[in-house]
């Protein structure tokens, strides 16, 4: 009976509990222990209502109402039991969830605090860099930028962001190809890019660069790093101009040393070549056979010419090693050119004479002016010209010398000939020293010197030389000098070229002494037998300055021959000694020495000397000055008495 009931119950228990939707979920929600011990007490208390009913006597229809009653009442009541439980587990969860939310909010607050502090660190880690950094879009736009680059750029924030880079850069298409390498490529180092400054100044940047990822996969931009290397550059230049300059220095070491081998060379022919003769001469004159006069006479000339024609190679490697040394030192001074022509004249006419070559000079007129030079070292200069004219000329030819005015008062020397002349080859090599232009097996006499010395005499006298040729035409070498505004004499002038000086009138009745202080006992031998010829001098030798000294001041002689390299006292230290004893003030002193440089001529005039003689001797020379000194009845030759001495 009781399942009958509970048959006709069960659906009406149905379509009250479905009735109730608003529990539906809460239902759901019901555990499976709550569901246990709701049904437990649900069938208990139908239990306990159908013994009621049974044992009561009730009618049906009561019965089936009281049974839904009771079992409708039960149904709320359980309902309202699963309801306030199911609200008390629900403020539990909503406890547990806010505890949990809580805590998720604490630690996002964590996170977000650290961010911002990651942020703030990483900002001054970009502020704090020494080089400008720049933040560009994947498109090139500039969106962010650290203070170091608008310090380097002179843009300020605002001016910069927005921006296209490329806008900023020297060649705008590289600074596009170097973005879209960093984005190809992920990250490049030490890239060079040329920005402009806004003052217009284009700034050498060494870049690096790398791509700024949101997440692994998703790039959002690139970050450069931009280090100013103009000091780099300034440094890289200067090395590169130091090594340039290095390289030609050593490109200018090596021609030197090539120079001096070639020079050497050169200097080693040009010498054995005289010495040849002069050695083979001696040689054959050493002989026991007795040889013809003429045979003598021809060997002592071929070792005279050899000698002399080394005395000038010598002469003119000095000169060459003093102006190249920076030692020589030449007047500037008013120098009349006609009385330069005039003694060039004269000391070159034997020569043309010899080749039959007819010298033409410019008239007085137009040498009536005067230059700003060395007359002597001019001198030089137009007689080294005039010899090379006549040398190569042809017999019979003709030597023409002319003054030119030239603008800023300029005066322009050509020596022209009509010789062989020169190819354009030829004169590209003209100032080399050694260098005869394939003249070396002429029957002529160089050394390939002489051009060299003249045109850096020229130069050191601030003028400037040159040269035109033509074959089978000839030569016309010119120089150019400042001149000046003075006009020479008339009676000056070169048109009278061959004027000659009274000769000089000399009384030998009374014999002189002369002392010659010298310490190499070849040159004493060599005056000794000089001084034999001469009857009218008595000679007296000392080999040393002390011994010297002592002799001047025992037997005073008329006359001191002087070296000037002894071995105890030099020379000028002993024309002081001799000028300040009252014994020998008044003695004429000539210097015969090696030392030939100018200024060691200039030293031994401004000491005190008569005359300064170089060696090797010249006889004629120094007889003729011995004569002078001491037998001369002219008193403008005599030496005087009392005071120092100059040169004639």
């Amino acid at each position: 009976m009781l399942w009958r009931r509970e048959k006709r119950i069960y659906p009406s228990l149905v379509r009250c509990a479905t009735t109730l939707n608003p529990m539906r979920q809460s239902l759901k929600q019901v555990t499976k222990k709550q569901l246990a011990l709701s049904g437990t007490v649900l069938l208990t208390g139908l239990v306990f209502m159908e013994a009621s009913l049974m044992w009561g006597g009730w009618p049906a229809a009561v019965k089936l109402a009281t049974e839904t009653l009771v079992i409708t009442v039960m149904l709320l009541v359980l309902c309202v039991f699963l309801m306030v439980s199911q609200i008390r587990n629900l403020r539990l969860a909503v406890i547990k969830l806010n505890s949990q939310l809580n805590k998720e909010a604490e630690v996002q607050a964590h996170n977000l605090s650290n961010m911002s502090d990651l942020q703030s660190y990483t900002r001054s880690l970009i502020e704090s860099n020494i080089d400008a950094m720049v933040v560009l879009d994947l498109h090139g736009v500039i969106i962010d930028l650290n203070k170091q680059a608008e310090l380097s750029l002179g843009y300020a924030r605002e001016e910069l962001i927005g921006s296209q880079l490329k806008k900023y850069g020297v060649d705008a298409d590289n600074t596009l190809l170097i973005i879209a390498r960093i984005l190809d490529e992920g990250k490049v180092n030490n890239v060079e890019m040329d920005i402009y400054a806004r003052n217009g100044s284009q700034i050498p940047f060494s870049c690096n660069a790398a791509i700024l990822y949101a997440n692994p996969e998703k790039a959002t931009g690139v970050i450069i790093s931009m280090r100013d290397i103009t000091n780099h550059k300034k440094i890289e230049q200067l090395l590169e101009e130091n090594n340039l300059e290095l390289q030609n220095a050593m490109a200018i070491a090596e021609r030197a040393n090539l120079a001096k081998s070639t020079f050497l060379s050169n200097m080693s022919h040009e010498l054995r070549t005289p010495l040849n003769a002069i050695l083979g001469f001696a040689q054959l004159m050493d002989t026991d056979e007795a040889l013809p006069k003429a045979t003598v006479k021809l060997s002592i000339e071929q070792i005279l010419h050899g000698g002399w024609y080394l005395l000038d190679l010598i002469n003119e490697i000095l000169d060459l090693a003093s102006i190249e040394s920076g030692k020589v030192h030449l007047l500037s001074e008013k120098v009349s050119v006609a009385e330069v022509m005039s003694d060039c004249h004269n000391l070159i006419a034997q020569q043309a004479e010899k080749k039959f070559v007819q010298l033409v000079f410019p008239p007085a007129e137009s040498a009536n002016v005067f230059v700003r030079a060395d007359q002597t070292r001019l001198k030089q200069v137009l007689i080294n010209l005039l010899s090379n004219a006549i040398k190569y000329n042809r017999v019979g030819g003709e030597v023409r010398i002319l003054c030119q005015q030239k603008a800023h008062g300029v005066l322009r020397i050509s020596v022209q000939d009509n010789g062989v002349g020169m190819t354009p080859l030829q004169l590209t090599h003209m100032f080399e020293p050694f260098n005869r232009l394939g003249r070396e097996g002429s029957a002529e006499d160089g050394t390939g010197i002489g051009l060299v010395v003249t045109r850096q005499l020229i130069q050191i006298m601030n003028g400037t030389m040159g040269v035109e040729s033509a074959v089978g035409v000839g030569s016309t070498f010119w120089i150019e000098l400042p001149g000046s505004d003075s006009v020479i004499p008339a009676a000056q002038s070169v048109a009278e070229p061959d004027r000659q000086e009274q000769p000089l009138m000399f009384k030998k009745t009374v014999e002189k002494k002369m002392l010659y202080i010298e310490d190499n006992v070849v040159n004493q031998t060599l005056i000794e037998q000089l001084m034999f010829m001469r009857s009218d001098i008595k000679l007296l030798v000392a080999g040393t300055g002390q011994l010297g000294l002592e002799l001047a001041r025992s037997a005073v002689p008329d006359l001191i021959l002087l070296d000037i390299n002894l071995p105890d006292i030099h020379g000028f230290e002993l024309m002081k000694i001799l000028k300040i004893d009252p014994l020998t003030r008044n003695i004429p002193v000539i210097a015969l020495s090696a030392n030939a440089m100018q200024i060691d001529i200039d030293k031994g005039l401004s000491a005190g000397c008569l005359y300064y003689l170089t060696k090797p001797i010249n006889v004629k020379e120094l007889m003729d000055k011995l004569d002078e000194t001491l037998f001369s009845t002219d008193p403008a030759k005599q030496a005087p008495k009392g005071q120092n001495y100059q040169a004639i």
